[in-house]
């Protein structure tokens, strides 16, 4: 006949449950194991991203977990990183110390040679049932631009994967100090033209613009951009916030060493004298703002009229005082 037995396991119990003793007067005792694996849980009380969530470029990162499991991890423990997140110059480390010096570094291939597919894994660690501080340390892939959208494994011998994924932003940069300027100085009010050969860390995604300061163009003209030297095909930049506002539709910034052309056409203001008077300031969605003045040096002119006023006669001695006023 059938026997029911309906229990919880123990909040601790990780993999095959213990054999289950039958016994009866006068009858030999019958152990048997339930076909049953109990599965551990490694759960993230807390994390933290050192030094910061958002970062530049080649910044290193740490990131401190504290992970609890629901039990002691039999064998076969170990953090999964997918390496196209990382820059392999550095690799990962993994330490239950803050100290990147006592860290372990984390394989590409096992202890036989045979390759991860498309992962670090570290090993070494064992999960105790306890709270327990877990470090990772590694370098995001320069490349990369906004959310970094990296998960991370905890695995182990009859435990649920636990999955995490930092919440880590990537501020791309741009670069914008290669240019050439159709006349390095002018007389204020002449016309220039500005070619900026663009490119950054990593693609461009969105919300490519320029940002001009009003009080730096005659206004009458305003600011165009254009992707060739033709300045009658240029586009008007909007007037906004006391800036002129280039959408540039169509543009994305290249990842280096690629470069992308962008032409801007504009008279400079009036009263600009001196060098560098006329800031570029290039945008897009999650770079960090670039802010570059090219070598425009304004030469100033004079208007000058002159009322003479004479003291004495008008025609004077040489050695006689005479008072001219402009």
């Amino acid at each position: 006949r059938s026997v029911w037995l309906f229990f919880p396991p123990a909040p601790t119990t990780v993999g095959a449950l213990p054999a289950f003793a039958w016994t009866a007067p006068n009858f030999t005792v019958v152990q048997d194991v339930p076909p049953v694996t109990v599965l551990g849980d490694t759960n993230f009380v807390a994390y933290w991203v050192q030094p910061y969530g958002v970062v530049l470029p080649g910044q290193p990162l740490a990131l401190h977990y504290i992970v609890k499991s629901t039990g002691l991890s039999p064998d076969k423990e170990g953090i999964r990183i997918p390496t196209h997140k990382v820059d392999p110059s550095v690799g990962v480390h993994w330490s239950f110390d803050s100290a990147l010096d006592f860290a372990a570094p984390c394989r590409t291939a096992d202890e036989n040679g045979t390759p991860y597919v498309n992962e670090y894994v570290c090993r070494g660690m064992s999960w105790t049932g306890a709270f327990q501080d877990v470090w990772i340390f590694f370098k995001p892939l320069g490349s990369i631009v906004g959310p970094l959208d990296m998960t991370i494994n905890f695995q182990a011998l009859n435990f649920v994967d636990a999955l995490t994924t930092p919440n880590i932003t990537i501020l791309g940069q741009l670069h914008a100090n290669d240019y050439t300027v159709t006349q390095p100085a002018e007389p204020a009010g002449d016309a220039i033209m500005v070619e900026y050969k663009l490119s950054a860390s990593g693609t461009s995604m969105g919300g490519e613009a320029v940002r001009v300061p009003q009080s730096a163009v005659t206004a009458a003209t305003g600011l165009q951009w254009g992707l060739t030297d033709n300045a009658t095909a240029a586009e008007q930049c909007m007037l906004a916030a006391g800036y002129y506002v280039c959408e540039l539709s169509g543009v994305t910034f290249p990842g280096a060493p690629q470069k992308k052309s962008v032409f801007f056409f504009f008279h400079l203001a009036g009263n600009l004298v001196g060098t560098g008077q006329v800031p570029f300031e290039f945008v897009a969605n999650q770079f960090a703002a670039a802010t570059h003045r090219p070598l425009i040096t304004t030469v100033g002119t004079f208007n000058v009229s002159m009322t003479p006023e004479v003291s004495g006669l008008p025609l004077l001695l040489a050695t006689q005082l005479a008072k001219l006023r402009f």
